[in-house]
């Protein structure tokens, strides 16, 4: 059932199906995006003032260091290229 779920996901996404992966949440995706970049000291993270905790947690912990935050006020909780260039 897993595999064809996988396997219409990379038909509709145009990409392979070993490049589809299924999580339990959005708080596991955003975990895992976070251990797998390699900021640098200097390096800026944009986040939105609506971020679930979960979602800004990771960074510091993955490497303190590298992790200087910008804070994006939204507003209505919606960003657009406006909010975030402002």
């Amino acid at each position: 059932m897993v595999e064809l779920a996988r396997g219409k996901c990379a038909r509709l996404f145009s990409v392979n199906p070993e490049e589809i992966i299924f999580l339990s949440n959005a708080s596991e995706g955003i975990n895992n995006l976070a251990y797998g970049l390699d900021l640098q000291p200097g390096d800026n993270v944009v986040i939105a003032d609506v971020e679930f905790p979960s979602g800004i947690l990771p960074g510091p912990a993955s490497n303190p260091s590298a992790w200087k935050f910008a804070w994006c006020a939204t507003g209505t909780g919606l960003s657009t290229s406006k909010t975030l260039l402002h």
